[in-house]
């Protein structure tokens, strides 16, 4: 009796195992998270192939639990980690994922700017020997059908403003684009806009969490997005978005999901029809 009731206790996990396997995979669908992290940036894409790409990881350890209850629980690779730029709230969430997680692959521009943060990102990255590439426009990342290309910055880069060393990247699958702007401002909007003759996106991720300083009318008009995700904190002490980047692009007839009033919003795409997630 005993050696039945292991057998049926080993074939009920085996199927549990079974059942989430396939819950889990995207059967072809390319899905795109952004967390609901407070006041920061967090980004997380899980591609047909099941392949797992962050950007940015928010101002604390949310990250964590977001990304337990978003990937199977026998999954612990992720597969390229995107740092756009080492201000906190966007980079803080990643230390964690750093130690706990398989990371294959981190891409981010080096810069000056030194915390405590960023100095122990650095330090983690080099005990666990992880490889790093800078970021310079012009490279491309294929994970199979799904496309990421960086598009700011430009080599030999100065600028007075962190936020204007964001890594600005444009992942594509079938024909559906995605712009990621981190917290790109006005200074490098208009040198986005002086190297590219078309970025249209569907998606656009507002840059610096919908502050006046960035998403200016040319460069929303340039990218002509139908949505923009905004990802910003509850009451935050910044006043982010900006009233007048909301009229913005209500003016321009921009469908607008935030993170303050929605929580987490998840976009995928099948068979080329962008929708929310079910």
């Amino acid at each position: 009796m005993k050696k039945l009731l292991k057998i049926l206790f080993s074939f009920i996990i085996l199927i549990s195992i079974l059942l989430s396997i396939i819950y889990f995979e995207n059967n072809n669908r390319l899905r795109i998270y952004f967390f609901n992290i407070g006041q920061g940036d967090s980004i997380f894409i899980r591609t047909p192939s099941n392949e797992n790409i962050l950007i940015d990881g928010g101002p604390d350890n949310t990250l964590i639990t977001k990304l337990g209850s978003t990937l199977p629980f026998y999954d612990q690779t992720i597969d390229l980690i995107i740092l756009t730029h080492p201000h906190d709230d966007h980079l803080f969430g990643l230390i964690n994922v750093l130690e706990r997680y398989n990371v294959k692959k981190i891409l981010y521009y080096p810069t000056n700017h030194e915390t405590r943060a960023y100095t122990n990102f650095k330090e983690i990255i080099s005990e666990k020997n992880i490889p790093t590439v800078e970021a310079l426009a012009g490279q491309i990342f294929n994970f199979k059908d799904v496309k990421i290309k960086v598009i700011y910055p430009f080599p030999d880069l100065e600028m007075s403003n962190l936020n204007n060393y964001s890594v600005v990247t444009r992942l594509s699958y079938q024909e559906i684009d995605f712009f990621f702007t981190g917290d790109l401002e006005k200074e490098g909007e208009e040198i986005v806009l002086e190297n590219y003759e078309y970025l249209e996106s569907e998606v656009l991720k507002a840059g610096h969490h919908g502050s006046k300083t960035s998403s200016t009318l040319e460069f929303v008009k340039f990218l002509n997005p139908d949505i923009v995700a905004i990802q910003v904190g509850v009451d935050n002490k910044f006043n982010h978005p900006s009233e007048s980047v909301i009229a913005r692009f209500n003016n321009l007839d921009i469908e607008i999901y935030r993170n303050d009033l929605m929580g987490d919003i998840c976009f995928e795409v099948f068979d080329n029809i962008l929708s929310l997630c079910e």
